[in-house]
Formats: structure tokens, C-alpha cells, sequence
């Protein structure tokens, strides 16, 4: 706005003239003065890279009094008018405008090679590279073509491409440099690559990131899935529960101009090991001195096994004994020799690639072998005779008259470790021959 003043012109009083003052006098009043304003800066100067990560306006005016920009708005089209980002100025500028310049640009301007400081920071991709139009405040509008994204030159406001020159209020004038920016460093320090483990497993994803423009977010993806978003050092997701099968992690890291880096690794969840021993049953007898194999299988991963026999009196350990033509995990065998009379438990422990165990129990009973004695003619010409064995061992008695023929005449548990049998099914036979075993 332009100064205006008034001026006001009166003849002097009569008094001033009898004193002998001659002519006029003028009275000077200032009516108005220009208001403080906003809206004669024009846009100058438009940049944006490939990607949208760095990006400027520079604006211009040659008028004074236009610092006023507080509670303004700067409005970004794309061609189509389909799309709108919208920015605020948050303050005015620090000074008188004359002839001076102001600079908006997207975060880390200043950093970069030629980036000078911007007095007033947009996001990236603000601008839409493909063309669009800026509408300042509803004073100045530029429509624009596809903006240059070679990282050197930059459009005035008629669209006549140059090598970009930014200048902000301060009066530093600046030229960014054609430079890639390289991505960021990544690695996933944990788990290693390779790694396996036994389900359900459990674990934090760990990342280290670095760049010179700075890390602004870290992103850790499971499967290809999204799980976790970091934007602090250090990078890390806790994951629980990963049943048996492979697992591919990324970890992908963006710096600070919006450029992105992935490391990837996999790994192998298997199911915990399992060993079955398949004879003896659980809970089988055998007469001392027992002889007897073990046999057990076990799963994929089990890579070792072992064999522990534990009874009231003694325990001992056994290493791994695998049987031709298989071996471990498909067939594994123990021979046990001379066990004497006791009830024992059986362990085979199987151990998988990871060191992990598993093992499965059962319990035999040895006993010892029952004697007869003291048979004598009772009651009706029954025989009786007397059984020394060892209290609840299962015994079955049997009978023949011709040693070539047996019958079974009872099956029961030893009520003592001696005790006397009545034979009720042959009163008065002149000839009889009785056995005991163990079932």
C-alpha cells in the first residue's frame, strides 16, 4: 500500500496579522499510513527431486510491510484438482520485506549439498511432480508442468526450466547439488540367519540402522506382514508363539529424506523332539536274571539317545546302542542282561539337534523264579505244596500227569513271599507234576 497524507491550508487568524505575521499557515496532519500486509509476494522458484523427499518454493516481493504471513495458507493441487495438501504459515517473518525473498522447503533442506536455511518447512512431496498448481493465500496462483526431478533444475513461475537457485529472508542464496542419496545401512542382529529354534518359540527381532540424513522409522515385517513400526534406536519387536515351519523376518529402515533399505533373514521353527519306546510294554515282568531289549523310536530332529534304569537299589546310565540296518531316530535298542529281582523304571532320553530332550518312561518288574516245596498228600488226596516267591508276583500254576500236557490251574499274585497251594481239581490221582512261572 501506498503513504497517503492530507494536507489541510487556512488563512492565519487576524491576530497573527495585526503582530505582523504575513502569508499562510500550514498545517501538516497525517490522516492514514499504509496497513501491514501479506499478500504482494509472488512465487518464484519451484524444485523437486525424483521422490518428493526434497522439494522448495521461493517466493519474492519488492514491496516493504509484507512480513505478515501468520495464519496464511500455501495450497498444492495435482493437475486434476483431485488432490490437496494444505500448509499454514506458523509465524510472520522476522523483518521488512523489501526487496527480499522467503524460502519454503521439506525437512533436512538445510543439510544437503547447496540446501541453505529454509525460513519455513513443508513435508515431503508436497509438490506433485507431475504437475499441479500453488495457490498463495488466494493472491497468487501458478499453475505448473512436470516439474525437472533431475536434481539440478528447478521452474520460475512462467515454467522456464534453470539450475535452482533458493534464497531465503537472511539473504543466503543457495544450489543443490545432483547427488543420490544413498540408502540407509540395516542389518538384523537377532536371530541370525539360519537360525533355528524349537517351537513354541519366543524371541525379539533386533535391527541396527544408520544414515547420514538420519533414521526416521524403522519397520519390521513377518512374512511379508507388517508387526511393528520403530522409530527409536535401539530396533527391536518381541514375537511369541512361532509354531514349527520356516519364518522369513525383514527389518526396513527409511532415513530422513525418505529413502529405504531391507534386510531380510530366515528362519526355522521345529516341533520340540519325541522318543516312544515300542517294547517292552509298560508294566511287563520278567524272571531274574532278566535279560531283555529295549526298543524305542523317535522323530526327525532326535540325533542322540540314551537309556537310563533307575530301580530301588541301583541306577545306571546307557548310551546309544542303534541297531542295523537302521538307526537313529528310526530304530534305537538297548540290551539289558542279568537284572536281578526289583521293579525298575526304563528311560530312553532322545536329544535333538538344538540339545533339546525328551524322554519317555515306563516301569518292568523283575522277579525272581518261584521253587515249590513240601508237597504232601492232604484232605480227599489232594496235594498241597508250598510256593516261595516274592509278595504280589503274579504267578500262574500249572498241573500235568504226564509232563507233556499242561493245565493252567490258577493265575494270581503271591500273597507272601511264601505261601501254600491246595490242588481242588484232582483228589485222590496217584501221580501229578506241578510247574509255576511268571506271565
Amino acid at each position: 500500500m501506498f503513504n497517503l497524507s492530507l494536507f489541510r491550508v487556512r488563512r492565519a487568524p487576524c491576530a497573527l496579522k495585526q503582530r505582523g505575521y504575513a502569508g499562510l499557515m500550514i498545517y501538516l496532519i497525517l490522516v492514514s499510513q499504509a496497513e501491514a500486509s501479506f499478500h504482494l509476494w509472488r512465487i518464484n522458484e519451484i524444485y523437486s527431486n525424483a521422490d518428493g523427499s526434497v522439494q522448495f518454493i521461493e517466493f519474492v516481493t519488492s514491496f516493504g510491510g509484507q512480513q505478515f504471513l501468520s495464519g496464511h495458507a500455501l495450497a498444492s493441487s495435482d493437475a486434476a484438482g483431485s488432490s490437496t495438501q494444505n500448509f499454514t504459515f506458523p509465524n510472520d517473518l522476522p523483518g521488512d520485506t523489501a526487496n527480499r525473498s522467503f524460502l519454503v522447503a521439506t525437512p533436512g533442506f538445510a543439510n544437503l549439498p547447496g540446501g541453505i536455511t529454509p525460513d519455513y518447512t513443508i513435508p515431503a512431496g508436497f509438490l506433485f511432480t507431475a504437475g499441479g498448481r500453488l495457490n498463495y493465500a488466494g493472491v497468487d496462483l501458478v499453475t505448473y508442468a512436470p516439474l525437472p526431478t533431475d536434481g539440478t533444475n528447478s521452474i520460475s513461475r512462467t515454467g522456464a526450466k534453470a539450475v535452482n537457485s533458493p534464497s531465503n529472508f537472511a539473504g543466503q542464496t543457495g544450489s543443490l547439488k545432483s547427488a543420490v542419496n544413498s540408502p540407509p545401512s540395516v542389518a538384523i542382529t537377532n536371530p541370525p540367519n539360519g537360525r533355528i529354534l524349537t517351537a513354541p518359540a519366543s524371541f525379539a527381532v533386533e535391527a541396527s540402522a544408520t544414515d547420514s540424513d538420519g533414521i526416521s522409522k524403522v519397520e519390521f515385517f513377518q512374512d511379508g506382514t507388517l508387526i511393528a513400526t520403530d522409530t527409536n534406536a535401539p530396533y527391536s519387536q518381541a514375537v511369541a508363539g512361532l509354531s514349527a515351519k520356516t519364518y522369513t523376518f525383514a527389518a526396513v529402515a527409511t532415513d530422513g529424506l525418505g529413502v529405504r533399505a531391507t534386510n531380510s533373514i530366515s528362519i526355522t521353527v521345529q516341533a520340540p523332539p519325541t522318543v516312544t519306546i515300542a517294547s517292552p510294554t509298560n508294566g511287563a515282568a520278567f524272571v531274574a536274571p532278566a535279560t531283555l531289549t529295549v526298543e524305542a523310536t523317535a522323530s526327525d530332529t532326535v540325533t542322540n539317545a540314551s537309556l537310563a534304569l533307575s530301580s530301588s537299589t541301583s541306577s545306571n546310565s546307557f548310551g546309544p546302542a542303534p541297531g542295523p540296518p537302521f538307526g537313529i531316530p528310526e530304530h534305537i535298542f538297548f540290551t539289558l542282561t542279568n537284572l536281578a529281582a526289583d521293579t525298575y523304571q526304563v528311560s530312553v532320553i532322545g536329544t535333538d539337534n538344538l540339545g533339546v530332550k525328551a524322554t519317555n518312561s515306563i516301569t518292568i518288574a523283575v522277579y525272581t523264579r518261584p521253587v515249590l516245596s513240601s508237597p504232601v498228600r492232604g484232605p480227599s488226596g489232594k496235594f498241597r505244596f508250598d510256593i516261595t516267591s516274592k509278595t504280589g508276583q503274579p504267578i500262574v500254576i500249572q498241573a500235568s500227569g504226564d509232563l507233556s500236557a499242561w493245565q493252567n490251574l490258577t493265575a494270581t499274585n503271591a500273597p507272601s513271599d511264601k505261601f501254600t497251594f491246595m490242588d481242588e481239581s484232582a483228589p485222590n490221582v496217584n501221580l501229578r507234576f506241578y510247574r509255576t512261572h511268571t506271565p
